[in-house]
């Protein structure tokens, strides 16, 4: 940018006056600089705390996490959703507004439908300088108003597979993202992805587990020839505890 300094009138300015000006433009970029090296610093720190944490539950590795970088973002709202046919999916949600995790909204309605549709970071400073506003308020039915978002796609194995939100009812002054918050969402979103992938790995490998558990109870029950009734009463319990469903019941046609 620039240093300028105006007077009323015109005049010219001597070689002292020209040296002083450039001494007052020199002190101004130590200071941006300072600024800069201050941002990275705090972004670096911040990285390194989300990369120490050792939660072994990934809902709640993943929310502390995002907490973190909320902190260092300045945006006191944050999502992390998954998108399901034309639907998205909170899967956890940190900080103020409504608790929304596990709702589900048509994508097309919140703001979420431009990072996914555009399949790149998504960065709002002032939502109601955009095409965008009308969504602003649509955004997981939160009871928060939007004026400033954050949207970063996860993907998995290549494959896209939902959001990372941050937003904040405030503008964001000044109107853009300096260099060390881009750098340190664009390391947040790897570390994220990796996680998402590990907990995708972990959910399916206890899913295999509760399935080969199941069989073997069935196995057990039916072939070893125990009565119909205590082996059906088993079997539905299993298939209940794999499919997360409350209710359930096995019926005979006559």
């Amino acid at each position: 940018g620039t240093l300028c300094i105006i007077d009323s009138k015109p005049r010219t300015l001597s070689i002292k006056e020209l040296r002083i000006l450039r001494d007052l433009a020199d002190s101004v970029e130590k200071e941006i600089a300072q600024l800069h090296q201050n941002h990275q610093h705090q972004a670096l720190l911040s990285l390194t705390k989300i990369s120490s944490l050792s939660e072994s539950d990934y809902a709640l590795l993943l929310r502390s996490a995002m907490r973190i970088a909320q902190d260092f973002l300045g945006m006191p709202h944050a999502l992390m959703n998954r998108i399901r046919d034309k639907q998205c999916e909170v899967l956890i949600q940190s900080g103020a507004g409504s608790q929304c995790e596990g709702s589900l909204q048509d994508l097309e309605q919140t703001l979420c439908s431009i990072t996914i549709e555009k399949n790149t970071l998504t960065l709002l400073p002032d939502i109601c300088k955009t095409p965008y506003a009308s969504l602003a308020n649509n955004i997981n039915n939160a009871a928060f108003s939007i004026r400033s978002y954050i949207g970063i796609p996860i993907e998995i194995r290549g494959t896209l597979y939902g959001s990372l939100v941050f937003s904040s009812p405030e503008v964001r002054v000044p109107d853009h993202f300096n260099k060390a918050e881009l750098e340190f969402i664009q390391l947040f979103s790897e570390w994220l992805n990796s996680k998402v992938h590990e907990w995708e790995l972990d959910q399916s490998l206890k899913l295999q587990e509760k399935l080969a558990k199941a069989i073997s109870h069935a196995q057990e029950k039916f072939i070893h020839g125990q009565g119909k009734s205590k082996g059906f009463h088993g079997l539905l319990h299993d298939i209940l505890d794999l499919s997360g469903c409350e209710f359930g019941f096995i019926g005979e046609v006559l």
